[in-house]
């Protein structure tokens, strides 16, 4: 499951948008409701493509749990710092609306929290030669669960968090293998994983692969990130607050 949300553009206001074909009203969250329930799908089926706004939305988001839930735990971390976002980012399912008087400090709120967040420094697994995107994995208890680097079970690859990129076997929680720059190299019927800068080696059953290719050679970068580039939902919660702020109409999430 995941979140949506919009802001409704100003075209039928504007008279920019095409008659509506049955009678209409702006409800008091600023949404055009048909007068007569019978008109309900005849309404909806117009606003699909009443204006060059798809659905009548002039900005939307949609997102993963996750992704919202990243934001509303930076925003708790700093205490009751943000109160108009604490109030209104959701945490759960179901029909929640903020004004535009809300959306306008949310809006402030949420360019603050990006500024007290300042540059974020986050670990990132590239391949010399290959464009970017960066590769980035998460690292837990049980090493890396992300199945575009893996090593052959029972060893376990991923990131350390701290520069650089480990190796695990079983259930263990410190890397048998560790290293910022690794060669990889086939020798017999197994995998060397060699530190460029030491020498050190460790053997494996099978390469590591990065999109299932294993590559000669990678290095762990630390790149410092802005909150817009880290948080994915960010910039579209950014875009509804300041649509609302722009249009005066509620900001839906769903």
């Amino acid at each position: 499951m995941g979140f949506s949300g919009w802001v409704r553009c100003r075209c039928h206001e504007e008279k920019l948008s095409v008659p509506a074909p049955v009678p209409v009203r702006i409800d008091d969250q600023d949404e055009i409701v048909a007068v007569h329930e019978g008109d309900r799908a005849r309404l909806r089926n117009w606003q699909r493509d009443a204006c060059p706004h798809p659905d009548m939305a002039i900005a939307e988001l949609s997102c993963a749990n996750w992704e919202l839930w990243q934001i509303t735990a930076a925003v708790e971390s700093f205490g009751d710092a943000f109160p108009v976002l604490l109030e209104n980012v959701p945490r759960w399912h179901g029909s929640w609306w903020l004004t535009p008087e809300e959306a306008r400090r949310a809006l402030a709120e949420l360019e603050d929290l990006a500024e007290r967040l300042g540059p974020i420094a986050v670990d990132r697994l590239v391949v010399p030669g290959r464009a970017l995107p960066y590769y980035w994995y998460h690292q837990t208890r049980r090493g890396n669960e992300r199945a575009s680097l893996y090593a052959c079970p029972p060893a376990r690859a991923g990131l350390t968090g701290r520069g650089t990129f480990g190796v695990w076997d079983g259930d263990d929680t410190d890397p048998r293998f560790e290293a910022a720059h690794v060669a990889q190299r086939q020798e017999g019927g197994g995998w060397a994983l060699i530190d460029r800068e030491t020498g050190a080696r460790h053997t494996l059953d099978s390469p590591v692969l990065i999109e299932d290719d294993p590559p000669e050679e990678f290095d762990v970068v630390t790149l410092e990130l802005l909150a817009q580039e880290w948080y994915p939902a960010f910039p579209q919660v950014h875009d509804l607050f300041r649509a609302s702020v722009a249009t005066g109409h509620h900001v839906h999430w769903g």
